[in-house]
């Protein structure tokens, strides 16, 4: 199926279809290197059996080198979900597939292709996370939710929700800039620190207060943009 944000759109059935690679791997064979297809899919619907053991969890689009997104079906979710909350164990998915899910989930529960308990429950392994790929995924995905629910009644529960997730992160990356940091991890500090302040995160409104209040008594406070 095309994926469009806007359903209902009348030129997706008169599109061309293009062949769509499909690598994956399994909780029995962990092979998140190997990005070489093992199907192809070269028609609008098609069915392919793959051979999973009852309780083993299936990913699919390796490293997602595959311009396309994932669904499954609600036990493989439940499967993937219990691994990533396992704080000891999360790091058997790859990385970038971590990302994958998150944006994935969120943005198949905004079409309605997938229910949102779902797709927020994917996110909340994120409270033991601490690459930035994933949260860059996680961000903008909740980013998106913050905008919707900003003037709803449920608003301050989803805040605290995302203040969950964001406070090991942000206490891990912390307000010190070290000398040979990369531009990665303090990108990362830049995104986790605004959003836990967007969220009224107190360690992080009483850092903010206390840096802004340094700089405005410095002899000369713009030298530190130098």
């Amino acid at each position: 199926e095309r994926f469009v944000l806007i359903n209902g759109t009348d030129s997706i059935q008169n599109s061309p279809v293009w062949w769509i690679p499909v690598a994956y791997t399994t909780a029995t064979e962990k092979d998140f290197e190997s990005t070489r297809p093992k199907i192809w899919v070269k028609e609008r619907k098609v069915a392919s059996n793959v051979t999973v053991k009852k309780d083993d969890w299936f990913v699919a689009n390796i490293q997602q080198t595959g311009f396309y997104r994932v669904n499954y079906d609600q036990h493989n979710w439940r499967l993937l979900i219990k691994i990533l909350k396992d704080p000891s164990r999360f790091q058997e998915i790859h990385i970038i597939n971590r990302a994958q899910m998150i944006d994935d989930a969120m943005n198949l529960a905004l079409t309605g292709r997938l229910d949102y308990r779902t797709a927020l429950d994917v996110t909340s392994y994120l409270a033991h996370e601490r690459s930035y790929v994933p949260w860059k995924a996680g961000l903008s995905a909740l980013g998106y939710i913050d905008s919707m629910l900003s003037k709803g009644a449920h608003y301050l529960e989803y805040g605290r929700y995302v203040l969950r997730l964001l406070s090991g992160a942000v206490n891990e990356v912390g307000w010190e800039v070290s000398a040979n940091e990369s531009v990665i991890r303090a990108q990362q500090r830049v995104d986790l620190l605004a959003s836990a302040c967007h969220f009224e995160y107190v360690n992080c409104l009483e850092n903010a207060v206390r840096m802004y209040a340094n700089w405005m008594l410095a002899p000369n406070p713009d030298s530190y943009n130098e």
